[in-house]
């Protein structure tokens, strides 16, 4: 079925109200999140206008790093590829996904298959968003996956598992910049594995792709957010200020802000530490895996964690790109 078990997550929900003696927000953030899940509403539309300036405080940071990012990227303009649609069966993939694991690194496979094959704690279905839940206090996973009918229900159910793979190494990871470098990883990944023929490779191109474009929307955003922060405008102007001064709609913005400047920080940050570690993967799967392990093990900055790997973001990423943008033409053309 794939379906959250609903007389599990009450039970774990009664579990937590009876506890006396509590830290009461970490228990009543935790009782939250299984009731959004017991009850299926788990989609929610936040508005971070009011959120930018004080995050941003803290991203500043990260600008040394992410502006050769932004600079190199920022005046790049592609559209989508739509996907084609593939008759999947929900098993069938997350098998493949847990095989495809195994091969390319048995501690991968070992630590999440039981994950993989717990229908219990999955809930795949049409619409759902593609992330986890994890209850610290329980020590408890719950995998929201989407049907999709296409591609991205091999890279985007990777990516996810991928992140279940680094909580358990290192629960405080979560909380890093380069949180995500290790789905996008994944993705990366599982789309260069999925290669047994040729309709399904150009799938994974597509997919390929489409994260690259995303990131660049990303860009797109930060940079955007970024200047409307040091113009100072109040958070009740910036959407005025945004439509009067730039090509945007109301909508673009309103999509824009529902995702966090963290996140968009972090995404872009994280997408190109993975192609640089997808690079070490085609060579070598092995060291590729004992870095990322590095990487997420450790506690120390972002910037320490490459010295030490001897990652250089923009060493690789250039090659690459000038890959998918053949691609892109090719298939654009076809």
């Amino acid at each position: 079925m794939y379906k959250w078990n609903k007389t599990q997550l009450k039970n774990y929900i009664n579990y937590l109200n009876s506890i006396e003696d509590k830290n009461l927000e970490t228990i009543n953030d935790a009782i939250e999140i299984l009731k959004s899940l017991k009850n299926k509403k788990i989609l929610k539309e936040y508005n971070n206008i009011q959120y930018d300036n004080e995050e941003y405080s803290t991203l500043k940071k990260y600008n040394n790093l992410i502006n050769k990012l932004l600079l190199k990227y920022s005046n790049i303009n592609l559209n989508n590829i739509p996907y084609n649609k593939l008759i999947l069966d929900k098993e069938d993939v997350l098998l493949t996904i847990r095989d495809i694991f195994y091969k390319i690194n048995k501690e991968l496979g070992k630590t999440v298959e039981r994950f993989i094959i717990d229908k219990d704690i999955i809930d795949y279905s049409k619409s759902n968003p593609n992330c986890i839940f994890y209850i610290e206090y329980l020590n408890k996973f719950f995998i929201s996956l989407n049907k999709s009918n296409n591609i991205t229900e091999f890279t985007s159910s990777a990516h996810e598992f991928f992140h279940i793979y680094s909580t358990i190494i290192n629960s405080s990871f979560f909380n890093s910049i380069e949180y995500e470098f290790f789905g996008i990883l994944g993705e990366l990944i599982i789309s260069n594995e999925l290669n047994n023929n040729v309709f399904i490779r150009i799938e994974g191109y597509k997919a390929d792709i489409n994260n690259y474009i995303s990131t660049l929307n990303y860009i797109k955003s930060i940079l955007l957010r970024k200047y409307v922060i040091e113009e100072d405008i109040n958070d009740k102007d910036k959407i005025k200020f945004i439509v009067n001064n730039f090509n945007c709609s109301k909508n673009d913005l309103k999509e824009m802000y529902k995702t966090s400047l963290t996140y968009s920080y972090s995404t872009v940050i994280s997408y190109f530490i993975a192609l640089e570690l997808f690079d070490i993967y085609l060579q070598d799967k092995e060291k590729c895996f004992n870095i990322c392990d590095n990487i997420i093990k450790s506690n120390d900055n972002l910037e320490s964690k490459l010295k030490e790997n001897n990652i250089n973001l923009l060493e690789h990423s250039e090659n690459y790109v000038k890959k998918l943008v053949m691609l892109y033409k090719e298939i654009k053309d076809n």
